[in-house]
Order: structure tokens, then sequence, then C-alpha cells
């Protein structure tokens, strides 16, 4: 586990820089995903044991991604509690995670972190973000009960348009007047997701 403390000394200065060149150089050279993540995560790591939290924050979201570009997202969900141990207001791993939850149709995890993430959204203000994010979730799960979950947390956030609509969704379905949607199109609004909102292009380089 690692300790996260702040160093003093050299290790501080020009060495950290040093050993984040290396680990950059080597997370760029392999063609292991798994391995260039491991590399961004502990050049995280570095970072924080120094005391450079916002340095730190940003590798460890560009191990995220390069996770979830992978579909490791038992990797992914590791660097996200990771984060959250040094930034406990941190935002994008809620949603991260809930994200990985829905894709797993792990629906129990799904609808705590859905709440985090909204209750972490609404800290950050951050409620348009976030209902962009849950509308794209309705889209990429087929559960219903999971789905009003979300039209719940889209009234939370203030959006009470899609909520409605959602639910008026999910009782056309109910009723035989809709399909729910098929797991095609599930896979394809996960993709559509994945490219447009779950990455963060703004942690692709440090």
């Amino acid at each position: 586990m690692v300790a996260f403390g702040r160093r003093g000394g050299a290790e501080t200065g020009a060495d950290l820089e040093q050993e984040l060149r290396q680990l950059e150089r080597r997370a760029s050279r392999t063609r292991l995903p798994a391995e260039a993540g491991s590399l961004l995560s502990r050049a995280g790591d570095q970072c924080i044991q120094a005391g450079r939290l916002r340095q730190g924050l940003q590798y460890y979201g560009r191990a995220i991604n390069t996770y979830l570009e992978a579909d490791l997202y038992a990797a992914a969900r590791a660097v996200c509690r990771k984060l959250l141990r040094v930034a406990p207001r941190a935002v994008r791993p809620w949603s991260t995670l809930a994200w990985i939850s829905i894709r797993g149709d792990l629906l129990g995890d799904a609808e705590r972190e859905l709440q985090e993430y909204v209750e972490a959204a609404i800290r950050a203000a951050q409620e348009p973000t976030a209902a962009i994010h849950l509308r794209l979730m309705a889209d990429a799960t087929p559960a219903p009960e999971l789905r009003e979950r979300i039209a719940h947390q889209l009234m939370v956030l203030g959006d009470s348009q899609s909520a409605e609509a959602l639910l008026d969704r999910l009782k056309s379905e109910l009723h035989g007047q809709a399909e729910p949607p098929s797991w095609d199109e599930v896979d394809q609004y996960w993709d559509l997701a994945l490219r447009t909102v779950i990455i963060r292009s703004d942690e692709r380089t440090a």
C-alpha cells in the first residue's frame, strides 16, 4: 500500500522530475495497456508522496483513461478508489465508478455510486455535466430499476424534463407500448459515452 505522506529532500525536486520522466518514457513505449496504466499510476503515487496533489491527480486520471480504453475496468476502478482516498471531494472518480458498474451490470454498486456522483457534482457545481452523464447512463442500461433511480437523480440535479421523459418511457415499456434498449443498443451507447464523456480528454496528457 502506498503511504501518502510528504517526502522531503531531493525527492521533491530534480530526482522526482527524473523519475517521472522515466515513468513517462516507459509508459509511452510499452505496448501493454496494463503496464502503461500501472506506470502512470505509479507516477501519480510519486507526486502525491512529494506533496504535488494536482500533478498526482492528473497522472491518476491518465491511468484511468488508459485502463478504460483497454477495457481493464477492475484496474480503472482501483485507481478511482485510490484517487478518492487522497481527494475525497473529487467528482470524476464517482462518475467513472458508476459507469463501470453499469457496464458490468452491477446494479447495487451502480445505484450507490450514482448517488455519490450526484452529491459530488452538486458540491462542485457541476450539475449540467452530471445531467449529461445520467441521460447517457439511462440509455446504456436496460435495467428498469436502475433507470428509475437515474430519473430520480436527474430530478435531484434539477433536470426534471429529462427525468419525466425517462419515467414516461419506463411506463410505456411496462405496458408493452415501447421496447427497452436492446443489448446491441446498450453497447452502442456505451461506446459513444466512452468516447465522449467517460474518458476525459483533458487528462490524456499531464
